[in-house]
């Protein structure tokens, strides 16, 4: 299994020491898509760093002022938020591609986002 993963286990780990009960699970199943192109279409997006601010832009928009109206920012809207970065930001970012099909486009995860979220502060 760690042949076939290769350097994207690095990425497993991270998830794994995140994990704010010291552990995760993996509950059944395979992540499976169906993508009708050519397939370096969809692995290139998976990876491409300048797209987030205009695809996701309405979702930025939204989790903003849906924060504003609740006074904070959840850790759900959180995530939705890290699309708004500026370009600066994703230029920034270190992409990876491993053999198999696998890649890591590093992010940034803000630990006191999961302290704040409610959902997380009751595990």
């Amino acid at each position: 299994m760690k042949s076939f993963l290769g350097g994207v286990i690095s990425s497993i780990d991270n998830l794994c020491d995140r994990s704010p009960v010291g552990e995760v699970e993996v509950a059944g199943g395979v992540f499976r898509v169906w993508q009708a192109s050519n397939w370096k279409v969809f692995y290139e997006n998976l990876h491409d760093t300048m797209h987030a601010q205009v695809t996701h832009e309405s979702s930025v928009v939204a989790a903003r002022d849906q924060a504003k109206e609740m006074g904070e920012m959840p850790l759900e809207l959180h995530i939705m938020d890290g699309n708004g970065e500026p370009y600066a930001f994703w230029e920034k970012l270190d992409l990876c591609a491993y053999d198999n099909g696998h890649g890591y486009m590093e992010g940034i995860f803000n630990p006191g986002a999961a302290e704040r979220d409610p959902v997380t502060r009751a595990l």
